[in-house]
């Protein structure tokens, strides 16, 4: 076998060893071994068991000679590599002396790699490339050899002693190594040998052979730059593992380590290396190699923490646990069983001493205690967040004694102290810890010291839960919850009760937070999650019943969570928390208060209450006969809960209950022209796909409760209607999916354009019976509404019928009398036009009508359209254009068309706000009707203008003026805030009519105010029904508009204007959008009103546009500053002001309140209102009231608002008349008196009132001082008998009359007065 191995290796002897020189030796191995076959095939044979040392002895003796010369000559370096860095020779030898190149450290030698130019490789370079890389790969070939051969021998448990190796064998591996760096010189083809030889070296160490400790030097650095790099894998990181304990042979005191040190820094900020196990293992292990590179890695993962992600701080985390249990093992293990325990590898290994070891695990517990006393006492929430992220780990394994006393001796140094600190956030803080640390004990003492720990975690968390700041007392709660969740046999009964007490009885209804309130019920919900306190929280859920009507949403929402999760809980019924009537007030209430029926409470109330108004595993009969009862018992609550249903069950259960509502419709439709099937046939649900059926709603079952389906009863067909226009919205977006269209066609079957039509046509001649004001005729309109506005969703086969109908209506309406029209609403017919892309055509038609209306001559306006302009999004059920092509919209009556326009503006309707939406969306048809509505303001300046022939105006021309006047302004601004904009700007067409006001309208009434007609303009002011400023006597009064919360600025503010403030504002009566003129006015006095009018309109409409976040803010109060002049004017038994004051104090009141803007607030202060007027105070009041109730206001005007009313105090020569509040009160003006009364019901204001008279009285040395002064007397002793707000007055006003540097006698005199006063 060694002959043929030697026969089979004469080639490559003859190769390496018959050559005149190692040049020629080179390029003979090269050639015989760069066909891969011929390579692969010497490989394998010194792998083979038949490769002998003698075989080894001589191959490797004469690759020695050759790999000494290539490497010493550095041959295997390109020639222009050492041209390009001469210079660079050149600087590093000027800077640091002498110093050979070869001799230089690491660092500066990896650093050049990254600034060296391409290199150009040459013949010679290239083959001794060559062959290093066959050398590597023969002598690691050899090395598997070894291995093999002793894994034969010897048994496996001593596999770990060191392989000898010949020493050539040891010199070539040691000149191949030494020669690692400086291939990073020599091109690709220099990195390809580099990493064959990197893998020589990890194959050496690996085999635990002799002097292995001699390889590493080099390897290490260059294995974990390989790590860093952008393309590292985690096999590369696995290798790095795999050569862990020749970390240990480095000193990394040494200052030649610090290029290593940094790039084992680096590992920290890797992901690689954070989120893969092997990479979390490495960077632990680091910990371990030195203290001084623990406090350094340390340092380094601090800096990452701010910037790291949710996912990555627990890996951190990880990193930090995995270190300290390395450590704590390594260390019981040497003082367990010494140095013997040490494996044989150890011996090529420096020693590390026990004192070393113990002082790495002090290390690492030091830089975790670090975090620990971090995590309480930084100042970021965030910070303290992402600490305890890193620290849960430690928490998670509480029940491992050795990290329970671990916890123990890091946390209780500070812990405890922290609990009761000043600082409130250290509280906050700290109280996490303490849940998730409790019980914070030694496991190594006993009972006795447990139940210390225990009273001290009790009295800590009463200390929290009655902390005086909100924060802390959400922060006790939350750590209160989690330690009886957790650990609740660990706490006594008597503890149990006490923390729950506070919990339910205090924190549930801790008025002066919601946050508290919220968390509180968080925490119940939180405590049900364990079943062993079931028996304890189940008297005391009624408790939490009354938090179902929280004013917070959030708390609303939580409390309704909760009845969730109690509903899910065997033993507990939600409605012995909260009665069902609560419940459903609750939800009418939520319909109310949002503006809107879908909202987080709605959907979560009607999930709650699904069951029991519309069960999924009932008959059809069932549930419709629960529905039909449910709307006619309780319809607002109804109306929110199926707009909310419909997106919480399956579309196939909607589609089923929508068809069963129009069923509905249909039958009373029947029975009312008695022709009714009461047992219908069954109707089969997509029958080909689901097979599901749906039940006849009329059924047998059902006999007992459809008495009620009957026409008479309109209210119930109007909520019929309403809901199941609710459901088909709701379920729109769904119908458009494909896989629902058996669904969709499903609905369409029932909902076609004859059934639309026949139910309108039925509820239209209802409406037309009897008094035309009645409830009957509105919920008529309404059932029209709905079901015209689910024309959308008709067959596209079925729709040119249903608009040839409609067009035929709006015929037969236009020929109707007068008299005969209010019996039919047409807005919902027009709506059915904005399905089909011709709103456009609607434009024009409603523009040529109201243009005619203020024009002398009949000319065309606008030009015939050509063309549809299509805008907006095409929906699915828009018909196509061929069905556009044909029939136009008629033109209507001018007065008709601005009752329209009127209604479509200020409406909440659906067809309202589908027919608005429409027309604001397309360009076109907002200019058409701006344009017309525009002539409307021509129209009043010459009614203004024209005194002497007033009388040849009608009094129904002057009210549809009004009509169209407000719609102008209300539509260029519906126009603006369809925008898509960040900013809501104010329009030309709303700047052109503030500045028609203040320029012409104004300044011709004013020229004209010289009449002294007798009658009013306007009905009795009825001041005392005021309500658009707020009627309740409370500290938070109704807001001013329809909206409770200013809406976010996006385009859905289209459908969210606010309407117009109610008629009790102004005495003007207000019916379909007209306003009413007395026909016996003077011709002034109709100029009068007709201003007056739209200056309240005009108040209210741009008041609107604050509240929902307009801007130009600045330009509309300037405006409205010039138009108080008319104020001072009053014709005959017309005041102005009084006419205007409601909504002037409404405007007022937004512009302080949103705008931050007291200026026009000045202005009532100075009006005289000498004449007594019922409701003036109450009025202004109401103002006052809505203004302090904004926590905006008082952070920001409430000085500048006091201000004011200081500065307007009436002084009198004898004050002393002034004996008590109420004759100081009377002698003063009403704006004054109003404001005071306001000021008193209000602690906040008054302190800020009584510190502005103080800081008044300290600066100014005026007679004014004086009333200054009484105010603040009358005040003091107007609070004698109430401890808590007195003692704040008085500390206020000693405050700053001590501070005062103004010792004129005037002021010493009144400050003695004040001072003997209050010591009294």
């Amino acid at each position: 076998m060694n002959m043929s191995v030697t026969n089979e290796f004469t080639s490559l002897f003859e190769a390496i060893e018959q050559q005149p020189d190692h040049s020629t030796s080179v390029a003979s191995l090269v050639d015989l071994l760069s066909s891969s076959k011929d390579r692969n095939h010497f490989l394998a044979v010194i792998k083979s068991s038949s490769f002998h040392k003698n075989h080894a002895r001589r191959i490797f003796g004469a690759l020695l000679e050759i790999i000494s010369a290539i490497v010493q000559k550095e041959e295997f370096v390109p020639a222009n590599a050492f041209q390009d860095h001469e210079g660079e020779d050149e600087r590093r030898n000027s800077s640091q002396g002498t110093k050979d190149s070869h001799n230089m450290d690491k660092s500066d030698r990896l650093s050049s790699v990254s600034s060296m130019p391409p290199v150009t490789p040459d013949e010679e370079s290239t083959r001794a490339l060559h062959f290093m890389k066959y050398t590597t790969m023969m002598v690691q070939s050899y090395l598997a050899n070894i291995l093999s051969r002793r894994i034969l021998k010897e048994p496996t448990s001593r596999v770990r002693k060191p392989n000898d190796v010949m020493d050539e064998v040891k010199e070539i591996t040691g000149i191949l190594h030494s020669s690692l760096f400086e291939l990073n010189s020599c091109g690709k083809e220099g990195i390809v040998v580099q990493k064959s030889i990197i893998s020589l070296c990890e194959a050496y160490w690996n085999g635990n052979f002799v002097d292995r400790n001699d390889y590493v030097t080099s390897l290490i650095p260059l294995l974990v730059l390989r790590t860093l790099d952008g393309n590292a894998t985690k096999a590369d990181i696995k290798r790095l593992w795999d050569m862990k304990e020749a970390l240990h042979l480095i000193s990394f005191q040494d200052e030649s380590v610090v290029f290593l040190r940094s790039l084992l820094l680096r590992t920290v900020t890797s992901l690689l290396y954070v989120k893969s196990v092997e990479g979390r293992k490495m960077i632990a292990h680091l910990f371990q190699l030195d203290t001084s590179l623990v406090k350094d890695l340390h340092t380094a993962i601090k800096a990452q923490i701010p910037m790291a992600t949710k996912t990555v701080l627990p890996l951190y985390g990880d990193i930090y646990w995995r270190a300290w249990r390395e450590a704590s093992q390594t260390n019981d293990e040497n003082n367990d069983n010494g140095d013997n325990n040490r494996t044989s590898q150890d011996d090529q290994s420096p020693d590390v001493s026990d004192d070393d070891l113990k002082n790495i695990k002090d290390s690492i517990e030091d830089v975790l205690q670090e975090l620990m006393n971090a995590s309480v006492h930084v100042a970021s929430p965030h910070m303290a967040k992402s600490l305890r992220s890193i620290l849960d780990p430690f928490h998670a394994l509480k029940k491992n004694p050795e990290v329970d006393l671990l916890l123990y001796e890091l946390y209780t140094p500070f812990l405890w102290r922290s609990l009761s600190a000043a600082n409130p956030m250290v509280r906050v803080n700290a109280s996490s810890i303490l849940a998730r640390t409790f019980p914070l004990r030694n496991p190594n003492m006993g009972s006795i010291h447990l139940k210390e720990v225990n009273d001290k975690t009790v009295e800590s968390l009463l200390s929290l839960l009655n902390d005086d700041d909100h924060k802390a007392r959400v922060a006790g709660c939350n750590a209160t919850v989690q330690i009886l969740a957790t650990t609740w046999d660990a706490l006594s009964t008597k503890d149990i009760r006490i923390l729950l007490n506070v919990i339910i009885t205090k924190h549930a209804k801790d008025a002066s937070s919601s946050a508290v309130r919220t968390q509180a019920i968080n925490g119940i919900s939180q405590l049900l999650d364990a079943p062993e306190t079931h028996g304890v929280l189940k008297p005391l859920m009624p408790f939490l019943g009354d938090l179902i009507h929280d004013r917070v949403e959030k708390v609303r929402l939580a409390t309704v969570k909760l009845l969730l999760k109690l509903k899910k809980t065997k033993g507990f019924k939600y409605y012995h928390t909260v009665p069902s009537s609560h419940l459903l007030a609750r939800l009418a209430a939520e319909g109310e208060v949002n503006k809107s029926a879908v909202g987080p409470v709605a959907s979560a109330l009607t999930e709650l209450l699904s069951n029991s108004f519309f069960p999924l595993n009932a008959k059809p009969s069932e549930q419709m006969r629960r529905t039909l009862s449910f709307l006619d018992n309780d319809p607002k609550a109804a109306r929110v809960f199926y707009a909310n249903i419909g997106y919480q069950l399956e579309i196939r259960s909607v589609s089923k209950l929508i068809v069963l509502f129009i069923k509905t419709l249909k039958l009373a439709m029947a029975r009312d022209v008695k022709d009714v099937d009461v047992h219908g046939p069954e109707v089969n649900l997509v029958e080909d796909e689901a097979g599901d059926d749906c039940a006849d709603p009329h059924g047998e079952e059902a006999d007992s409760d459809v008495d009620v389906v009957v026409s008479s009863n309109t209210r119930l067909m109007s909520e019929i209607a309403d809901n199941m226009l609710a459901l088909l919205t709701s379920i729109s977006n769904d119908l458009e999916d494909p896989e629902n269209e058996g669904c969709f066609h499903f609905i369409q079957q029932e909902i076609r354009s004859d059934s639309i039509l026949d139910l309108c046509t039925h509820f239209q001649t209802k409406a037309g019976v009897g008094d035309p004001d009645t409830s009957l005729k509105i919920d008529c309109q309404r059932i029209c509404s709905s079901l015209l506005s689910c024309s959308r969703f008709v067959h596209v086969d079925d729709r040119n019928r249903l608009r040839r109908d409609c067009l035929n209506r709006l015929e037969a309406y236009i020929k109707l009398p007068s008299t005969e029209r209010n019996s039919m609403e047409i807005t919902p017919y027009l709506s059915v036009f904005c399905f089909w892309n011709t709103s456009r055509d609607m434009a024009q038609s409603l523009s040529q009508s109201i243009s005619s209306l203020f024009k002398k001559d009949d000319e065309i306006v606008f030009a015939p359209v050509s063309g549809m302009l299509r805008s907006g999004k095409r929906k699915q059920f828009d018909i196509s254009e061929n069905e556009n092509a044909t029939d136009c919209i008629p033109k209507l009556p001018g007065d008709l068309c601005i009752q329209i326009i009127a209604n479509v503006l200020r409406g909440s309707d659906p067809c309202s706000l589908l027919i608005r939406d429409a027309l604001v969306s397309c360009e076109e048809s907002t200019t058409m009707l701006t344009n017309a509505l525009e002539n409307a303001t021509i129209a009043a300046e010459e009614i203004i203008s024209r005194t002497a022939s007033f009388d040849c105006y009608e009094t129904n021309y002057i009210e549809l003026v009004l009509s169209a006047c407000e719609a102008f302004g209300r539509l260029s601004i519906h126009k603006e805030a369809y925008k898509n904009n960040t900013l809501l700007d104010l329009s030309p067409q709303a700047k052109s009519l503030l500045r028609w006001l203040s320029r012409r309208a104004l300044p011709l009434i004013t020229s004209k105010l010289s009449s002294t007609d007798n009658s009013s303009p306007f009905k009795s002011l009825n001041l005392s029904r005021i309500s658009a400023i707020g009627t309740r006597e409370s500290a938070s009064p109704i807001p001013l508009s329809p909206l409770i919360l200013q809406p976010p600025r996006r385009r859905s503010n289209v459908s969210t204007t606010p309407s117009k403030v109610d008629s009790s504002f102004v005495s003007m009566e207000m019916q379909g959008g007209r306003y009413v003129v007395h026909s016996d006015f003077g011709t002034t006095q109709k100029a009068l009103a007709l201003v007056i009018a739209i200056l309240q309109s005009t108040f209210a409409l741009f008041g609107d546009w604050l509240k929902v976040g307009g801007q130009g803010s600045d330009d509309i109060i300037s405006h409205v500053k010039e138009w108080t002049q008319i104020f001072d004017y009053k014709v005959g038994g017309v005041d102005v002001k009084l006419e205007l004051l409601p909504s002037y104090c409404r405007f007022a009141a937004i512009t302080a309140r949103i705008c931050s803007d007291v200026s026009l607030m000045d202005v009532l202060f100075n009006l005289d209102f000498s004449e007594s007027e019922n409701g003036i105070e109450n009025c202004l009041e109401d103002a006052f009231r809505y203004i302090f109730a904004s926590k905006t206001t008082r952070d920001h005007n409430l000085t500048d608002i006091v201000r004011i009313l200081a500065t307007n105090l009436r002084s009198y020569e004898n004050q002393d008349e002034f004996s008590n509040m109420e004759r100081f009160l009377d002698g003063q003006n009403t704006a004054v008196k109003a404001m005071l009364r306001t000021v008193m019901s209000s602690n906040i204001v008054l302190l800020t009132l009584a510190e502005t008279l103080s800081q008044k009285i300290a600066e100014n040395d005026t007679q004014v001082c004086f009333i200054h002064a009484k105010l603040l007397l009358l005040l003091l002793d107007h609070y004698k008998d109430q401890q808590s707000t007195f003692g704040e007055l008085k500390q206020c006003v000693i405050r700053h009359l001590s501070s005062s540097k103004n010792e004129t006698e005037s002021i010493q005199s009144i400050r003695d007065v004040i001072t003997d006063e209050v010591m009294s």
